[in-house]
């Protein structure tokens, strides 16, 4: 699931946890995943709507802001102005590219990615021949044994 997983800041990667069932001594259960609040988000899309985008809306349009800003070539080549003007022209195309983001998430959504689906899949045969094996072993120890409390 790590490898898998889209990386922006990488938070999400790293959050991956795996928790055993210390409960009993034969484990009953293993979770594997990520443990980010946004992880449904990544992995199964968004569907359209208008998210904000101007640096004043908030914690989510500044996230917006600074994904836009690391992914969309924003090349503006201003001349003949003072520094405070060249950082007005920045933060205008800045305004507009994340402003025509927001837009098409409005219209399209976002598309999932997957991740963990495809982790799954790709993982799917060992898991089955390591569950198999786990089995055989705890036949052979119950034939040891003669039972669940012994002979």
């Amino acid at each position: 699931i790590e490898t898998r997983t889209p990386r922006f800041t990488g938070l999400l990667a790293g959050s991956v946890i795996v928790d055993i069932d210390q409960s009993h001594e034969v484990p009953e259960f293993v979770k594997i995943g990520p443990t980010r609040p946004h992880t449904h988000l990544v992995e199964l899309g968004v569907r359209p709507h208008f998210p904000p985008w101007r640096a004043d809306q908030g914690k989510g349009a500044r996230r917006l802001r600074r994904w836009t800003r690391k992914n969309v070539g924003l090349n503006v080549k201003v001349t003949g102005l003072t520094k405070e003007g060249r950082k007005d022209a920045r933060e205008a195309a800045l305004d507009r590219a994340t402003f025509l983001i927001a837009r098409a998430i409005g219209r399209r959504g976002i598309q999932g990615r997957y991740f963990i689906r495809d982790a799954f899949y790709a993982t799917e045969r060992r898991l089955n021949a390591v569950v198999q094996g786990m089995v055989d072993d705890l036949e052979e120890r119950w034939d040891v044994i003669g039972g669940p409390h012994g002979g």
